[in-house]
């Protein structure tokens, strides 16, 4: 991908940047800046108190509890059933 979409090759990698298979993206991209406007939206919304966003999304759990997985059981190719 071009620097224009966020990732780029750079050999001189800064410390902070990410590193995904060769290319790098920077702190400043178009996603990181994103990521960054939707959690300060989400943060104004409940008054930058994480306490109340917790709440919120305990209250989403409860409304949606018959969507959520309780127990998740993974089957090996061999057959055989782990937990």
């Amino acid at each position: 991908m071009s620097a224009e979409g966020g990732l780029s090759h750079d050999c001189n990698e800064k410390p902070n940047d990410l590193n995904l298979r060769g290319f790098t993206m920077t702190g400043d991209s178009p996603i990181v800046e994103e990521v960054r406007e939707r959690r300060r939206i989400l943060s104004e919304r409940y008054g930058h108190d994480l306490q109340k966003y917790y709440e919120h999304l305990r209250e989403l759990q409860s409304q949606y509890a018959s969507r959520l997985v309780n127990q998740l059981t993974v089957i090996r190719s061999s057959g055989q059933k782990t937990k």
